[in-house]
């Protein structure tokens, strides 16, 4: 307990967070990712085999997802412990709450929807979802669904990230918007 206190508290100093601090000591200990990958929870990210872990280029990793590179439950009966490699792709987004599986590719370009348990291999360009995951369209009938939304459903200008700072006058107009449908928000400021 002295240690973590000890450690705390040398991150503080150093002016650094709990989860770059994880993000630190999982690479440091052989987990392996690509450029501009944005992770909103490094502490989901297996922290016993994170050797076994590679994440690809662009890859977005909402919050609350847990990724396994093993599964101790075998070891109730066996006295082993199941492991496998987990690989996800370049471009990937995967959904808040995923759990990801060991033994598990998630081919480039694809989707994982919110809450999915990915416990096989999805292919390149496809959009999975459920419990187990299993893939439902690829990304370009997604996207051709999602750009005829933004056609015919209200799109609000003001980038996703700067909702945390909204009025409430910006609030209630997002409100009566979505009070029978849905809407989109831009994700930056270019579009």
């Amino acid at each position: 307990m002295i240690k973590r206190i000890f450690k705390a508290v040398i991150r503080r100093l150093k002016g650094q967070s709990e989860e770059d601090a994880q993000k630190e000591w999982l690479l440091k200990h052989g987990l392996h990712i690509g450029e501009k990958v944005d992770c909103f929870s490094w502490n989901g990210i297996d922290s016993v085999y994170p050797g076994l872990i590679a994440i690809g280029d662009e890859v977005t990793i909402s919050q609350g997802c847990r990724i396994f590179a093993h599964d101790a439950s075998v070891g109730y009966l066996t006295r082993s412990t199941r492991v496998g490699i987990v690989e996800i792709g370049d471009h990937c987004f995967i959904g808040a709450g995923t759990i990801v599986m060991p033994n598990v590719r998630i081919g480039e370009w694809s989707i994982v929807g919110v809450g999915s348990v990915v416990t096989k291999d999805i292919p390149p360009h496809s959009v999975a979802a459920g419990n187990p995951a299993r893939v439902i369209c690829t990304t370009e009938e997604f996207k051709a669904k999602h750009e005829e939304g933004l056609r015919t459903h209200f799109v609000s200008k003001k980038p996703w990230r700067e909702w945390a700072n909204a009025t409430e006058e910006e609030w209630a107009e997002l409100r009566s918007k979505c009070a029978d449908t849905y809407a989109y928000i831009t994700q930056r400021e270019d579009v």
